[in-house]
């Protein structure tokens, strides 16, 4: 039960009037006897409240002042605190009321004004939506959602949720640090993974170590261990591991199961496993300069050096012999023969003039 102290009872010629009545008999009849006559609805009103003296009493109004004093201590009371009823007496709750305002510790200056720390465990809801959750163990936060959501049985650790169902299925995994609406939305017990942006390793499972930044990055990648900075950065990949998606649809239209293959540069895509591929194709292509900041108009590659040498691949005759399906153009330095080699419709020996 809550019960709320006339607040205007703490006026000074009251208090005085209450401190004669109750704590200094011998003054009982020197008390200013229309003060009280005035409080009798108010001691109704608390009587009521209390369940106490029925309103058809004949009892003096000292008498019934007197026999609050048994369940109420108003030398403690303080204002605006709101009392509770411990089954005995009105005690203090420390929680108070101000024009509507609720304070915890102190009469609140704000809407809501705690005085210390504050624990929770659970949700905590602002306007009906989840504003902030905690695991039952303390170690893992979410802002904006409740993981587990769907699975309803969180058992992981030391994790980061933030938006909209990021990490809404999230089960026994650990270690995730997940921000953003849908970020690593189907994630049951996969650890260790980063994800910020909306849909960011939206489609992982199992997988652990991704770290996919921007929205969809690695949205179906299923795998371990690979990365993906840029929008939808890595996005056509699903099963593959240890591949490195960097710049704007960077691995949008790779070969979805493709492994151990870096990908530079807005559309760039790799078709296969263990390769680089800078820049994309058309007006996506680019030209790479080594040695200097700016590459020539005509070359794919320009590299720059006046102490030291472009060196190709060194190979004796037999294992130049043994390249599978050599193609027109490669280039290599025979060092059985000393001599550079170049491939037309077989391999021609560069020779000094």
């Amino acid at each position: 039960m809550i019960a709320k102290f006339p607040a205007h009872l703490y006026t000074e010629r009251e208090t005085e009037n209450l401190n004669g009545l109750i704590y200094n008999s011998s003054d009982k009849k020197n008390l200013y006897s229309e003060d009280f006559q005035r409080h009798a609805s108010e001691i109704i009103a608390i009587e009521t409240i209390l369940g106490i003296n029925p309103q058809g009493s004949h009892d003096s109004v000292v008498d019934r002042f007197t026999s609050l004093e048994t369940i109420l201590d108003i030398t403690s009371l303080v204002s605006n605190e709101i009392l509770m009823w411990d089954g005995l007496k009105l005690v203090s709750s420390a929680i108070f009321e101000d024009s509507g305002n609720i304070g915890i510790g102190r009469v609140p200056t704000d809407n809501f004004d705690v005085l210390g720390n504050v624990n929770i465990t659970g949700i905590y809801r602002v306007d009906g939506n989840t504003a902030l959750w905690l695991s039952s163990n303390g170690s893992s936060i979410g802002l904006g959602c409740i993981p587990s959501i769907f699975n309803g049985n969180y058992s992981g650790g030391n994790s980061f949720f933030a938006g909209n169902l990021a990490g809404a299925r999230m089960g026994a995994g650990t270690e995730n640090f997940l921000m953003g609406s849908l970020s690593g939305w189907n994630i049951t017990d996969g650890g260790f993974n980063v994800g910020i942006g909306t849909s960011s390793l939206r489609s992982n499972v199992h997988g652990n170590q991704n770290v996919a930044i921007g929205w969809g990055a690695l949205y179906h990648e299923t795998g371990s261990a690979n990365v993906a900075i840029g929008y939808q950065a890595g996005s056509a990949l699903t099963t593959g591991n240890y591949n490195v998606c960097i710049g704007a649809n960077a691995g949008l239209s790779a070969t979805a199961g493709i492994s151990l293959s870096l990908m530079l540069g807005r559309n760039a895509n790799a078709t296969t496993s263990n390769v680089c591929v800078i820049g994309g194709i058309g007006s996506d292509a680019l030209s790479v300069v080594v040695g200097g900041t700016e590459p020539n108009a005509n070359a794919i590659m320009d590299l720059i050096s006046s102490t030291k040498a472009f060196m190709p691949p060194r190979m004796t005759t037999t294992q130049k012999n043994a390249i599978a399906s050599p193609t027109a153009g490669m280039v290599v330095f025979d060092s059985t023969l000393g001599k550079l080699c170049v491939y037309s419709t077989t391999w021609q020996t560069i020779t000094s003039i």
